[in-house]
């Protein structure tokens, strides 16, 4: 402890990297680890051989970390970007703050993964988007992703808006579906309904800026004629149909905004139901399409009486919540509890 007081800052960054990086590459999480100019080439033969395994914990001082690459990010991250001149080392430690990142965000520690994915971020520097998108995305997906789970809007937000400008609307979607669901819990309905209806008009959707009667009975008219001839086999038949990956953010980004819109008893509300209603029948149906039957069904009821077919669209939400509980996730339990929240507490008489 004494000798490394006595070390000068400089010196205490360079000790810092030079065991970070021994440490990081014995951790071997890719090709370009060993490209990396190396602080342990000096080091023998029987200790070049030593592979510490990537998904074991290691106790450092006081506490349990991740992983060998922690405990390498740990040490380089004392150092800090500007301890490091050199853009490809920077790179490659960005992409050990991804790998650091993305293994404790798996074992569900999001503090320590927002730590890392931010870590990594400051590495690429401020022209961060120039020097690797590919990577500057994933570690800004990562930090969005972190954030929410702790429940940090305001990161959400800065690491959303940052995405924002910098790549392509579809590019942007997995954050922004993030984005629109931690508005809805922070409460900021009417900011999340906007954005989210914002979403959908640059992906080509008629949605209106201010929706009438007239227009959410033109939906609903336009709706049940794709949807009256379905019935409940035919509709479960698109269950089995695989949804890409771009369609399934698209009804991500519908879902996320959803719940503002029943909390503030918006009047999208209709429209997204009918609009999410029409792109599961068009491109397949998945956990998140459940909630828009749901209510497409009350609405059925509440507009036209039409009780039968509140009863039919009662039995389409119960097929496919039936169907995913062979393979429920929580998710899939708490999107079973939503659609059967708006149907069943309005309309509980015809699940009888």
């Amino acid at each position: 402890q004494e000798a490394y007081e006595a070390m000068s800052l400089a010196e205490r960054h360079t000790l810092h990297l030079e065991i970070g990086q021994f440490l990081g590459e014995l951790a071997s999480i890719d090709d370009a680890s060993s490209e990396c100019e190396s602080a342990a080439d000096s080091i023998t033969t029987g200790m070049d051989e030593l592979r510490l395994l990537d998904d074991q914990a290691f106790f450092v001082g006081s506490r349990i970390t991740s992983s060998l690459i922690s405990i390498a990010c740990e040490q380089i991250d004392l150092a800090g970007p500007d301890a490091v001149a050199d853009n490809y080392r920077r790179l490659i430690f960005s992409e050990w703050n991804l790998s650091a990142g993305q293994k404790t965000s798996h074992q569900s520690d999001f503090r320590a993964a927002l730590y890392y994915f931010s870590k990594g971020i400051e590495f690429l520097g401020r022209e961060c988007w120039l020097n690797d998108v590919r990577l500057c995305l994933a570690l800004h997906e990562g930090a969005v992703s972190a954030a929410y789970a702790l429940g940090e809007a305001d990161q959400v937000v800065r690491y959303t808006e940052d995405v924002m400008s910098h790549v392509s609307l579809e590019d942007t979607l997995g954050v922004q579906q993030l984005l629109l669901r931690s508005l809805a819990q922070s409460g900021k309905h009417k900011e999340c309904i906007t954005r989210g209806v914002n979403i959908l008009r640059q992906l080509d959707f008629d949605i209106p800026i201010s929706p009438t009667m007239e227009i959410v009975m033109t939906s609903m008219a336009s709706t049940d004629c794709i949807a009256s001839p379905c019935g409940v086999d035919e509709i479960m038949k698109l269950c089995e149909k695989v949804v890409d990956e771009s369609a399934h953010c698209i009804v991500k980004i519908m879902d996320a905004f959803y719940i503002s819109c029943y909390a503030s008893a918006s009047a999208f509300l209709p429209l997204i139901s009918c609009e999410l209603v029409k792109y599961a029948l068009k491109h397949g149906i998945c956990q998140e399409s459940t909630v828009a039957f749901a209510s497409y069904g009350m609405f059925k009821i509440f507009f036209e009486g039409d009780y039968a077919a509140g009863k039919k669209w009662a039995d389409v939400v119960r097929a496919i919540t039936e169907k995913h509980q062979s393979s429920s996730t929580s998710n899939g339990q708490g999107l079973e509890i939503r659609a059967h929240i708006l149907l069943v507490r309005e309309c509980r008489f015809l699940t009888q």
